[in-house]
């Protein structure tokens, strides 16, 4: 199938809250309507559990089938924002070392010019939330790229009752509890402690359409929630190598 450049019609940004780069977006119309189309053949079949791979307290995990993305401008998507994560992250990389005299600029340039990466799609699940399923802290191994695509909105409407308000301090230094904002079917994405000058972690609030690339092993987490609704996620894992040197891509 020939390919066209469906990415340019992608709106993303490159974020980086702390240490590692996130890349986060919006899927374009055409790819969401046909990913969760997708994503409801795999809830309804229910082909091949993958709970059992997965660190989730949650019931509904499915595999998604190989065959179900084959040839799809899904497939395609992938394919080219996980290429532009790499080359976001390399172009930053390289652009730092030649602002500390590492580089010149024409070096940074004929590298990225030169630059060629493989992207290797591996296992890909949904998620199916339902209230009070929750995923703990955990990583996920044997890969070098992970992201999430969000097919819910998680907001006062789809959350029925707070489990875990959020706390600040007032103006006195008192902590304050805001019972109409909560942490609840957030994404919790984790580097390190919060300390002097840097935040350690990094809340998500999924929203239809979202979707976000990060290191596949940042910890992260999705807090439980109360509603009637479920709230509908699906990940896939990546193998990315590149001809690039100076740049850990781990070794695979």
């Amino acid at each position: 199938m020939a390919k066209d450049k469906r990415v340019e019609k992608v709106r993303f940004t490159s974020w980086r809250p702390f240490g590692p780069q996130i890349l986060v977006g919006d899927m374009p119309d055409n790819i969401y309507k046909e990913f969760y189309g997708i994503i409801k053949t795999t809830l309804k079949d229910k082909e091949s559990d993958h709970d059992y791979k997965l660190a989730g307290r949650i019931d509904d995990e499915y595999t998604i089938p190989d065959r179900l993305l084959y040839q799809t401008q899904t497939e395609e998507f992938f394919e080219q924002v996980v290429e532009k994560y790499a080359r976001d992250v390399a172009e930053r990389q390289i652009f730092e070392a030649q602002q500390f005299g590492n580089a010149s600029h024409k070096t940074w340039k004929q590298t990225m010019d030169n630059a060629e990466f493989t992207i290797n799609r591996l296992s890909g699940w949904v998620n199916e939330m339902k209230s009070s399923e929750y995923n703990p802290i955990h990583y996920h191994p044997f890969c070098n790229v992970t992201s999430v695509f969000f097919f819910s909105d998680v907001n006062e409407k789809f959350l029925d009752g707070i489990i875990a308000p959020t706390s600040n301090l007032d103006e006195n230094g008192e902590v304050r509890i805001d019972e109409k904002n909560a942490d609840d079917g957030m994404l919790d994405i984790i580097y390190s402690t919060n300390n002097y000058w840097q935040t350690g972690s990094v809340r998500v609030r999924p929203k239809k359409g979202m979707f976000l690339l990060f290191p596949g092993d940042l910890l992260h987490t999705v807090y439980p929630f109360k509603s009637k609704s479920t709230r509908i996620s699906a990940s896939f894992n990546f193998i990315v190598q590149s001809n690039l040197s100076g740049i850990n891509y781990g070794e695979r």
